[in-house]
C-alpha cells in the first residue's frame, strides 16, 4: 500500500481497500499462500493477544482489518507491523 493508503478508515472505505483489484503484493513462499487473497477482521488487534493473532495471520498471507475500540495510535502501529509482511492492512476504530 502506498503512503496515501495509510491511516484509520471509516467503515464506508473498508470494502474499497480490500477489493480484489486493490494493489498489494504478497511475499513468495508456501506459508504466504495459505491465506493469500483472504481478509481477516481481528477485533482487539491493536495490542496484546489480538495484535499477535493479526501478525500471525499476516505472516500466513492474509490482509488484515485492524479493529480497536479507542486506541487509534496503537492500531496504526499494528497495521504498520502487518504491512511489513507484504500484505494490506487497514484500521477501523469502533465497537
Amino acid at each position: 500500500m502506498g503512503q496515501g493508503d495509510r491511516g484509520c478508515r471509516p467503515a464506508s472505505q473498508i470494502e474499497q481497500i480490500f477489493s480484489p483489484g486493490a494493489a498489494g503484493i504478497g511475499m513468495p513462499g508456501k506459508r504466504m499462500q495459505e491465506l493469500h487473497g483472504k481478509v481477516a477482521i481481528v477485533t482487539g488487534s491493536s495490542r496484546n493477544l489480538g495484535r499477535a493473532i493479526a501478525l500471525e495471520l499476516a505472516a500466513a498471507g492474509a490482509d488484515i482489518l485492524v479493529n480497536a475500540l479507542t486506541s487509534a495510535r496503537e492500531a496504526e502501529a499494528t497495521a504498520d507491523a502487518i504491512r511489513l509482511h507484504g500484505v494490506k492492512a487497514c484500521c477501523f476504530i469502533g465497537d
